[in-house]
């Protein structure tokens, strides 16, 4: 390749490595969670679900009362039974316009007290929300956001009077705490139900970027890339 071709091509190299460097700068990062596709396999009716998604998303699952959620499909009352949609007394079915997918979390599958969900974080996050399935009758339910201290920073209360409840419908929450600090979050029953039926889909966790640096301080980088790799060019093409 003659030199000046090469200079040109590096010069090139040069200046998108520090567009790069510029545009990656404040760039916040989500996870989405709705359990239809598994890392690493595929969902299944009864599949139990605790640390699949900890590689990947860092999210692990677990019950608070001991042992893993396990996976229900929409509609099929031969497996895992989450809830009985009181309209057509069908085991796991969701109500008209209820957007779930395929596949849905719950706790151990049987009818009875309920167990609590707990989903603890790698990395914390600054925004977790997802939907509750069936809030209905008695149902309540406590969603609470902790620090890496076991301190609450953030809480929602779900009630068959909020937005999206209902037989076989899905409820939304969302915890927000505007810094990432939430490294856990407890899905907690704290309705009248003696056998409530339930079940948890689409997670959605969000990670704030770093405070972005003031543009001296980038501007100033970005030149200390050019200038470092100008000196390497020129230093190359003097010794051919």
């Amino acid at each position: 390749m003659p030199i000046k071709t090469g200079m040109r091509l590096s010069w090139r190299i040069c200046v998108a490595i520090c567009l790069l460097l510029a545009a990656s700068a404040g760039r916040a990062s989500a996870v989405f969670i709705n359990f239809e596709v598994i890392p690493g396999g595929e969902p299944y009716d009864g599949l139990s679900i605790s640390n699949q998604f900890l590689p990947t998303d860092g999210v692990r699952f677990s019950l608070v009362q001991g042992g893993s959620p396990v996976l229900v499909q929409a509609g099929d009352p031969t497996g895992p039974i989450a809830f009985i949609y009181q309209t057509d007394h069908l085991a796991n079915t969701v109500a008209p316009g209820t957007d779930v997918g395929s596949f849905f979390l719950t706790d151990d599958g049987l009818l009875g007290p309920p167990h609590d969900l707990l989903m603890t974080f790698s990395q914390p996050f600054a925004q977790v929300g997802g939907d509750i399935l069936d809030v209905d009758r008695l149902d309540a339910w406590t969603i609470d956001g902790f620090n890496s201290l076991g301190d609450v920073l953030d809480q929602q209360i779900l009630t068959p009077a909020s937005p999206g409840a209902g037989d076989g419908a899905a409820a939304p929450f969302l915890l927000s705490t505007g810094s990432n600090d939430i490294a856990a979050v407890a899905l907690n029953y704290t309705g009248g139900g003696a056998d409530p039926g339930f079940a948890w889909d689409n997670f959605t966790l969000l990670r704030t970027p770093a405070a972005p640096l003031p543009p001296t301080v980038l501007t100033g980088g970005a030149m200390l890339v050019f200038l470092w790799f100008r000196f390497i060019i020129r230093w190359a093409a003097a010794r051919r």
